[in-house]
């Protein structure tokens, strides 16, 4: 069996990922051996996370900052659209984008 999960890298890091897998992994035994998994929490909260933030930030690149603040009349459109419009057509995208464009290689040979 294969599962597939895609996060979008704005919604969580590969640690976050990371955790929710293992989290599900631990669910999954539990349902199946009775065992219950031990309880923990996680931290939502946006002020107590910016606590932990360096104060001092890299400045973004030139181009990142033109695409951060440009204009986009694709992602007005886009926002304009009902909820479940705009869900039938993300589905649409991604069910339509091919998944090899997605793959790539670690090589093994190290330096």
């Amino acid at each position: 069996m294969a599962i597939s999960v895609n996060f979008n890298h704005g919604v969580a890091d590969g640690t976050t990922v990371m955790t929710f897998l293992n989290r599900w992994a631990d669910e999954t035994r539990a349902l199946v051996t009775g065992i219950p998994v031990a309880e923990t929490t996680f931290c939502f909260g946006a002020d107590i996370l910016r606590r932990h933030l360096p104060s001092e930030r890299a400045p973004l690149s030139e181009v990142s900052s033109k695409v951060h603040s440009a204009k986009s009349r694709v992602a007005d459109f886009i926002m304009w659209l009902s909820i479940s419009k705009r869900a039938r057509l993300m589905n649409y995208l991604i069910n339509s984008a091919s998944p090899r464009g997605h793959l790539f290689r670690i090589s093994r040979i190290q330096d």
